[in-house]
């Protein structure tokens, strides 16, 4: 909110106590209420340091031969660390020129940590990744450290001949006369160039004068021949291996450079990030850049990816960076102020975010928000207004009479008075403008409900910059807006909220299992009486039923989730002849009435013109043919979607039960051991909190196939108007099959000029006919294919992700069993006194273990941890079957069961009304 208004004499007070305004500090700022706030981190640290210390040196000098020791000291030394879920991924997305590079040193308090316009480049061209320094490398060996990592060698082929295909054919005619037969070869274009075609050029110049060094060493290598052949773009091939010959590239081919300040690493780094201008740029070779270094805002658990500037016209690196947002946990969009809320593309990537992340997960940026112009500032009027106004001319009036009587003390504090009115009304101007776009944006974004709203910030970095410039700043100095106002500590506090959840479960975990866990340990270490051989035994038999088991499961998930789709791929089918007569007819009477000129430029861009960047009849208004080809199979798609989600909610709840099953045989199995039956109670007590981590990973897992396959269907669909869709990788390849093609020639026996024996424009539509509606497989039938295969694909990643968590659950049991077993070896005299010295700080240890909950909120016992199902203590009779296929036929059993009851039941009740009428 904005500053009040004072008078000249209360001024003089406020001036007193802000003439000189210390540096501004983000430590201090407020946070976001959370429980994880309350949790004291401190003191947990200094506690789990403490035990570690205490275990450590109790141990200290281990005997070479002695495992149980060794294995020991290796989790003293980690107890400290607590074990983080993975970083919340955050993509700042924006148009070229935004602000995001700004916005990224003032979120991390860094100047020269991101590369702005003033670093001599005009954008940013490279992902960059801001991760947290690594937790393997000592404290304060190295402050910044930059990981480069290029393209491989198909990858930038394929980079290659992209940018060789945009400038040849913005050079070259593409040999589409409709009215002659003159088609033979490339002729020089004439100046009339689409804005797309321009700027590919343009981009690939960039790229080859990078690759060759120079302008002329490109032009020499240049020539239509070698392109046509090939070899062009093995040439280039070669310039890439060469360029990154000297670079200090290890095996995975990345490159590490490290720099004892943000500008120190930028200076090194920058040419790899985007063109600079009188250095080599090898940025068209890099893939991504993680930047790393210590940060409170890295270290919560949030990590930062800076994407390239919307508006490239290269189809290949659009598909890249769409695919990388829809990997993202959050979606920043930032824009110019003054843009944000009239923009199509604000608008149109702020709606595909929503759609890809829910509301909830995307936010708005509106960047520069304190540039006004003295002319707009004084065109403000009003009541929020004319006050400021009438005490800055009275401010003025009464500095210039101050002056005349030479009192320089007045007029110097008059002068000051106006310029802290000015700060108010620019303050004002900018509060009221915030306001409209936050109405006018959500006008355009926001749904019914409160949880379907877009928020939006609005910052200033230059001035929030400006505050952390120097330790001390005067009061002439100060921006009109204070820290605060910038918005930069509200976006930070945003950002910092994020993690805070599952921040706490890892601090939670960690008290509550791996601690109580290491004591375990010891307390098996030091004691022979809680051992016996028994548990080898248990331990043997366990893991023969768990490689069955197990081996079972993925087999029984595999199986299953692949019938499920492909009957959910069936609903699909249904209507397939209905979309394959849609689709002939949008191909013989939409596409195929297009000019040669226009026809031809879309099949170079395989499809899909951008608005506004073309001026081909027809394609002034942008032009995608994949999207045309999935609206007509987004109704099958849905209902694929419809299917696939029943299927999938049924498959959860048999996946709980043969889980549940698995848990109980292996009560069984323990049961019926002929270990010694003190042995065997204290392996079922060890087993029983593993049920709720194995029913935990079912819904895990089955929350992670939902969201895999509502990603699926925003590709399928292109409802989220993002370029890596289903579509796209189907038609590629026949759009530029088709592209290439080109008729045979007469026969010359007189030497002259070579002619089609068709005309290339009919030709190719004929091509294309052939390709997409008259083979054996029609471009329905592949795309349906390529759906089931890439749902068939997505499944086996997220099982084999999820059964590799279950039989780590199982390893885990397995090896607290193989740790109750005697040691297979004789401990030697060392090995014997370094457990009693254990012996003697176990008490300590346990004491302070016992401290750690205290340092933790209290929370409420969670639902989920009670009592899932029938309880296991006196399982007697071995479970009916662990297989997830028994339990769907016994479910879909029950279920037709169950319907058939109701029928016959309403049968009779409409039978009996008959007789009585």
């Amino acid at each position: 909110m904005a500053s009040s208004i004072i008078s000249p004499e209360a001024f003089q007070k406020f001036l007193k106590e802000h003439r000189i305004t210390p540096k501004y500090e983000s430590a201090t700022e407020t946070q976001i209420p959370h429980p994880w706030l309350e949790v004291g981190q401190n003191d947990i640290q200094e506690c789990l340091k403490q035990m570690s210390n205490i275990a450590l040196v109790a141990m200290g000098s281990i005997p070479e031969q002695d495992v149980e020791l060794k294995h020991l000291r290796t989790v003293a030394e980690l107890l400290p660390c607590v074990q983080r879920s993975a970083p919340i991924k955050v993509a700042l997305v924006g148009a070229q020129g935004a602000g995001k590079s700004l916005l990224i040193n003032a979120l991390f308090d860094t100047d020269g940590l991101s590369m702005t316009g003033a670093d001599g480049a005009a954008c940013t061209s490279s992902i960059i990744c801001y991760k947290n320094y690594p937790s393997d490398r000592p404290e304060g060996e190295r402050t910044f450290l930059a990981e480069i990592a290029f393209l491989d060698v198909r990858s930038q082929e394929e980079m290659i001949k992209q940018h060789a295909k945009s400038y040849y054919y913005y050079h070259q005619e593409d040999g589409i006369d409709d009215e002659s037969e003159d088609e033979h070869g490339p002729k020089a274009k004439g100046p009339g160039q689409d804005e797309a075609d321009r700027r590919l050029k343009d981009t690939a110049q960039d790229v080859f004068h990078t690759l060759f060094g120079s302008r002329e060493a490109f032009l020499e290598a240049w020539s239509s021949h070698e392109y046509r052949d090939g070899e062009f773009v093995k040439i280039c091939q070669l310039k890439c291996q060469e360029a990154l010959h000297d670079l200090p590239i290890t095996g995975d081919n990345t490159a590490t450079y490290v720099g004892s300040n943000p500008k120190d690493l930028l200076k090194k780094i920058r040419g790899f990030m985007a063109n600079v201008k009188g250095e080599v740029s090898l940025w068209p070779l890099v893939d991504a850049i993680t930047i790393r270094f210590q940060s409170p805002l890295l270290d919560e658990g949030v990590m930062i990816m800076d994407l390239p500037g919307w508006g490239d016209t290269n189809l290949s690196r659009i598909r890249h960076t769409d695919s990388i947002k829809s990997s993202v946990d959050i979606e920043l969009i930032v824009a110019d102020t003054i843009r944000i809320s009239s923009d199509d593309d604000v608008i149109g990537n702020a709606r595909s975010a929503v759609l890809a992340h829910g509301a909830g997960n995307v936010k708005l940026i509106a960047t520069k928000i304190d540039q006004l112009s003295n002319n707009q500032l004084s065109q403000c009027t009003g009541l929020r207004y004319d006050e400021i106004k009438l005490r800055m001319l009275q401010a003025e009036e009464g500095a210039a009479r101050a002056e005349e009587d030479d009192d320089t003390s007045k007029s110097d504090l008059l002068a000051k008075y106006k310029l802290h009115l000015e700060r108010i009304l620019k303050q004002r101007k900018i509060e009221e403008r915030a306001i409209d776009i936050t109405q006018e944006l959500g006008h355009k974004l926001n749904g019914r409900g409160a949880e379907d709203s877009v928020i939006c910030f609005h910052i200033s970095a230059a001035e929030y910059m400006t505050w952390i410039s120097k330790d001390k700043i005067m009061f002439r100095d100060h921006p009109a807006l204070h820290p605060e106002l910038t918005g930069i500590p509200g976006v930070r506090r945003y950002l910092r909220s994020l993690p805070a959840q599952q921040n706490l479960k890892d601090m939670r975990t960690h008290i509550f299992s791996t601690v109580p866990s290491f004591i375990e340990k010891i307390k098996r270490v030091v004691s022979d009486e809680d051992r016996d051989a028994g548990f080898k035994d248990l331990a043997d038999e366990f893991d023969t039923f768990r490689e069955t088991t197990l081996e079972h499961l993925l087999f029984d998930c595999r199986k299953n989730f692949k019938r499920i789709a492909q009957d959910s791929s069936k609903a699909m089918n249904v209507d397939s002849a209905a979309y394959k007569q849609r689709i002939d007819s949008l191909i013989t009477k939409s596409w195929l009435q297009h000019k040669a000129p226009t026809f031809n430029k879309l099949l170079k861009s395989r499809g899909t013109v951008l608005p506004g960047t073309s001026r081909a009849k027809g394609l002034e208004f942008g032009c995608d043919w994949n999207k045309a080809l999935s609206d007509v199979l987004a109704p099958g798609f849905r209902k694929w979607s419809v299917s696939q989600t029943a299927s999938v909610k049924e498959l959860h709840v048999a996946l709980g039960k043969a889980l549940d099953s698995i848990y109980n045989e292996v009560h069984y199995v323990l049961s019926h051991s002929l270990a010694g039956v003190n042995t065997i109670e204290r392996a079922k007590y060890k087993w029983k909190p593993f049920r709720f981590r194995l029913r935990a990973r079912s819904e895990t897992l089955v929350d992670d196939m939902l969201k895999h396959q509502e990603k699926l269907l925003h590709q399928a669909t292109m409802d989220d108007e993002r370029a890596n869709s289903l579509m796209a990788s189907v038609t590629d390849s026949l759009f530029d099959e088709v592209f290439t093609a080109l008729p045979a020639l007469k026969p010359n026996p007189n030497g002259k000029k070579p002619q089609f024996v068709t005309p290339k424009f009919k030709f190719q539509k004929d091509y294309l006919l052939k390709l997409f509606i008259y083979e054996k497989k029609h471009i329905v039938d592949r795309a349906m294919t390529a759906f089931l295969e890439m749902t068939e694909k997505n499944m086996e990643d997220v099982i084999e992700k999820h059964l590799a968590a279950i039989r780590q659950i199982m390893d885990c049991y397995s090896e607290v069993l193989r740790q109750l077993t005697p040691v297979a070896y004789v401990v030697n005299k060392d090995g014997i006194i370094i457990r009693d010295q254990l012996r003697e700080v176990l008490p300590k240890l346990e004491e302070l273990a016992g401290q750690l909950p205290a340092f933790l909120p209290a929370t409420p016992k969670n639902e989920e941890d009670g009592e899932m199902g029938q309880s296991t203590d006196s399982v007697t009779t071995k479970p009916a079957s662990t297989s997830l296929s028994y339990y769907l036929k016994k479910d879909a059993k029950r279920k037709r069961g169950a319907g058939k009851t109701k029928i016959k039941k309403e049968e009779g009740i409409l039978n009996k009304r008959a007789r009585m009428g």
